[in-house]
């Protein structure tokens, strides 16, 4: 689990892959959150 972001830069592909998942996974969080709200 992850509370920050890593710096992708010193991980390969698999280092940017990581962010990548972890981006998707924030934005699909965010969106069922205003969803909840009632906010979109």
């Amino acid at each position: 689990d992850f509370t920050d972001v890593p710096d992708p830069y010193y991980g390969g592909a698999r280092g940017f892959d990581t962010v990548l998942d972890l981006v998707d996974d924030a934005a699909e969080g965010l969106l069922q959150h205003l969803i909840h709200k009632n906010l979109v």
